[in-house]
């Protein structure tokens, strides 16, 4: 069995709508990280943090780099460019999705009231 990975929800790179994509498509991707000009994915190692939202994932690939998380540096084997080449991408395994809350209360008061069947 993979090991287990995962990515903490942010409103920027790892929305609720990013979650379903990946799930979808059976990818993540990543871009350079401040400071760096390597494209990479990046995550955590371990299962996702009780009470937390994000995703968790398996993928054959071994990580790149090892720290406080893990990163797929672009480059290296099964790390991929995306179409247009601004990102790279692994191949992955969505075991869980846990929504944000708050994201999901944004987007139905975006949706207004529900609408009377006339």
């Amino acid at each position: 069995m993979p090991p287990v990975y995962h990515r903490l929800h942010n409103t920027r790179t790892q929305s609720d709508a990013t979650a379903r994509e990946q799930q979808r498509s059976g990818r993540i991707c990543g871009r350079e990280a401040l400071w760096s000009h390597l494209k990479s994915v990046k995550a955590y190692p371990g299962l996702l943090p009780r009470g937390r939202a994000g995703i968790e994932f398996e993928t054959p690939l071994p990580p790149t780099d090892r720290a406080s998380y893990v990163s797929w540096l672009e480059g290296a084997p099964g790390v991929v460019a995306s179409a247009d080449g601004d990102y790279v991408c692994i191949e992955v395994t969505i075991r869980r999705i846990v929504p944000d809350a708050g994201e999901q209360r944004r987007a139905s008061r975006r949706a207004g009231p529900p609408k009377e069947a006339s």
